[in-house]
């Protein structure tokens, strides 16, 4: 390998974690801020719950008092208006002052506001004040980039090093020096960022005022960024470096179900909620129960790449509506959007190694990238559009068939009773309101293993176990609890974690079925 390349090697790892690195950042930013405004709107309610009484007893010396003590709170500003709107309070007072234009667009960048509505009557007919908090969005700014500063400091010396090694290695033992090299590269990646991401995740479980829709969204998003860390392992990389990127993994069940919605509720958010582009999701009760035989995050990309390009079709207002559905053996996604579509002489380009349409930064990788997935896995994609109508992509992959503990319908046949474990109330309104139609045996609730441990000897057989997987809080998972009952054969662990080679391989020795979650509609 002559020198020209090892630089060109040298400059494609540089350019590549240098973005590793940006990426990071932002998605620390993003949910330093998320977590920032659930902490101070937080506060704010408790403020609101203060002022309540003082308000309706218009006990204005008490209300000034409690407002002009705030800042100890590190609120930016308090605004008290009345029930016409008018203002009647502002802490502090030169908050409001005439201020320049730059200091209006810099409040306006970094700033955020939320409004505490004060009601007469409990069932808030008639309002009595309004009280706007405003509050700095970056103020755990310091504490992220010190966080990540530490995790560069320690990561590139690291590179540094090993760049050298590789570029004198490369020349005798290319393969060898790489694989040392970005081994232990990943190793320091995996390492520092998992403890801050874990961090920020326990953040967001303990926040009570995020609400339930973003708070599954940042699960989501956690556990993805946890499942990309995974697979910098060790094992990993170097098997990739020795066999290369081609050789065949060892196949995992992916309920397809789970995964498409996984990737549908994340570009929802990322989109808002309000957006004008609408994402839709079909799929009957029959195809919510495929499985393919593919690796779920290697699915999941080529979904989230291909709604991806759906939305960027879109200028202003569309719709993308994704089908799920099966034909036989075969398994059909079809994505189709209300874009600007392809014009027939484009058309027969699409899908070729380094052709993008209508895309301003667009490198022909993703649709490119997507076919070849899908020809690997035995599979196909189509590509329709009508101009300036809509696109359609229509992938066409061989369905698989269920192991015994892979299961997407519990049957309620002679069951005498069912004990449903998880530590979510509303699961268990869930699992009551379904159960009402299918069985009449008696229901037994439980929020803790402990508590559902001490009891186990009260069900006989015929009982049907209901076990979420993952347990806030707690030292055992319901995978433990499962294994205490060895007798037990209609025992289901009902998880977002389907995907999971470790709980799959779990429930296979202890013969338990794993029922995704995502079936419950949660």
């Amino acid at each position: 390998m002559n020198d020209k390349k090892l630089k060109d090697i040298s400059k494609k790892m540089r350019r590549n974690i240098l973005l590793v690195l940006g990426i990071s950042l932002f998605v620390l930013i993003e949910l330093m801020v998320l977590s920032t405004y659930s902490l101070k709107t937080e506060l704010a309610d408790q403020v609101g719950r203060t002022l309540e009484g003082k308000i309706k007893r218009e006990d204005k010396r008490e209300i000034v008092n409690i407002l002009s003590d705030l800042k100890e709170n590190n609120f930016r500003a308090v605004d008290l208006y009345d029930r016409n709107g008018k203002l009647q309070l502002t802490f502090p007072t030169q908050f409001r002052r005439q201020v320049s234009p730059a200091v209006k667009i810099w409040r306006s960048l970094t700033q955020a506001t939320y409004e505490k509505p004060i009601y007469y009557d409990l069932k808030k007919n008639e309002i009595a004040a309004t009280v706007v908090f405003t509050f700095g969005i970056f103020q755990l700014l310091p504490m992220t980039l010190l966080i990540f500063s530490i995790a560069a400091l320690v990561t590139y010396p690291l590179v540094r090093n090993h760049k050298a090694l590789l570029l004198e290695s490369f020349k005798n033992e290319a393969i060898k020096a790489q694989t040392e090299s970005i081994t232990e590269l990943a190793r320091q990646v995996r390492h520092d960022y998992k403890s801050p991401l874990t961090a920020i995740n326990s953040v967001i479980e303990k926040s009570t005022n995020i609400d339930e829709a973003e708070r599954k969204t940042l699960s989501v998003a956690y556990n993805k960024m946890i499942t990309m860390l995974r697979d910098l392992s060790q094992e990993n990389i170097q098997d990739v470096l020795k066999n290369g990127i081609k050789k065949k993994k060892a196949k995992a069940l992916t309920h397809v179900y789970s995964t498409i919605l996984n990737t549908v509720e994340e570009k929802r958010a990322r989109l808002g909620y309000n957006s004008k582009k609408k994402i839709q999701f079909k799929c009957n009760i029959e195809d919510k129960r495929a499985y393919i035989l593919i690796d779920d995050t290697e699915l999941e990309r080529v979904i989230s790449n291909l709604v991806e390009n759906a939305i960027e079709a879109i200028d202003d207002e569309g719709i993308i509506i994704i089908h799920l559905h099966t034909v036989g053996t075969i398994l059909k996604i079809e994505i189709q959007d209300s874009g600007k579509g392809i014009p027939k002489n484009q058309l027969q380009k699409i899908g070729t190694k380094g052709f993008s349409f209508n895309k301003k930064n667009g490198e022909g990788l993703g649709l490119y990238s997507a076919i070849q997935k899908a020809n690997r896995w035995g599979g196909e994609i189509a590509v329709n559009s009508v101009e300036n109508t809509r696109t359609t992509v229509e992938i066409k992959l061989p369905g698989a068939v269920k192991p015994k503990w892979a299961c997407s319908e519990i049957n309620y046949k002679n069951i005498n009773q069912v004990v449903i474990l998880d530590d979510d109330e509303s699961i268990h309104e869930i699992w009551t309101e379904k159960l009402k139609s299918k069985t009449k045996a008696p229901i037994y609730k439980f929020t803790h293993a402990q508590e559902l441990a001490k009891n186990l000897t009260k069900f006989k057989e015929n009982t049907l176990f209901l076990l979420d997987y993952e347990l806030r809080g707690q030292t055992e998972t319901g995978l433990d609890v499962a294994e205490k009952l060895a007798n037990h054969q209609n025992c289901h662990l009902v998880s977002n974690s389907f995907q999971d080679p470790k709980v799959q391989r779990e429930c296979k020795r202890l013969e338990v079925k794993l029922f995704p979650k995502s079936l419950l509609g949660v």
